[in-house]
This record gives structure tokens, sequence and C-alpha cells, in this order.
């Protein structure tokens, strides 16, 4: 259900800290407005967990992430003003949560983790499941 990739742009250095950042700094804006997940950093993954479900954020930069990022910019970014710099994309925030969430009581905080990584640098959403980018093309 909260499945995506957040495509790094190639001058955005961001990684696990730099998002881990954003999200305290947003979280803490919250505190008393509702449930603060508890963030952990286990190598490239970092961790939010609610009393009902726990966001997993897997950084990866391996050299196959470029490969698939232009197969991807090819097959669902043909046209777009940024498809050059989608296919250069070295390194994505694999985004998942453990848990069911049937009434979608965290997809709040499944936005708030894509705004974050916005907020951080400049990514690219892509929607592994239904084949779409989500960050809006430039005009």
């Amino acid at each position: 259900m909260y499945d995506t990739m957040l495509m790094i742009h190639p001058s955005t250095p961001i990684g696990i800290r730099e998002l881990r950042s954003a999200l305290e700094d947003a979280y803490a804006k919250r505190r008393g407005k509702g449930p603060v997940p508890t963030l952990t950093v286990h190598g490239p993954v970092l961790r939010l967990a609610f009393p009902g479900l726990t966001f997993g954020i897997g950084y990866e930069d391996p050299p196959h992430v470029v490969e698939e990022s232009a197969e991807i910019a090819e097959r669902y970014g043909a046209g777009r003003a940024d498809q050059a710099a989608i296919a250069q994309c070295a390194a994505r925030f694999v985004v998942g949560a453990d848990g069911s969430d049937d009434d979608m009581e965290y997809f709040n905080d499944f936005v708030t983790i894509v705004e974050c990584a916005e907020r951080a640098g400049r990514v690219f959403q892509f929607d592994p499941v239904s084949g779409q980018m989500m960050t809006p093309a430039p005009k």
C-alpha cells in the first residue's frame, strides 16, 4: 500500500542522515497533535515505527540503480522535460511499510516521508505498482 521509490536527482547529495533530520524536524512540529514515530537507523535503512505500522526507507546506490533509472525514464518518463535527469539518478530511497493500514490511518505519515525527502533535496517519486511518475513534469 505504501510503496514508492524516491529517485534522487543527480545534483542532490542526500542520504539517510539528511532525510532523518528532515523527518525529525517535521515530527517535532507535530508533537501533541498525533502519534510521533520512533526513528531508528540500521545501516542504509531508516525506520519510522508507529504503534500499528512501521515504515522502512532504504537508501540504495549500487550500480544497477542508475540502469533501472534509465529504464524507468525511458518507459515511464518519455517526453518529460526532466527525462534525462531521471535517467541519471544513481541513488534512491525505497519506501515500504510493514503491517496493514486498511483505514489509512498512516497515509499522512507516508505523505510526510515524501515531503521530507523533497525538502531535503530534489527527488522524483515513482510508483512501481502503478508504473507512474508521481512527481509532476516541469512545464
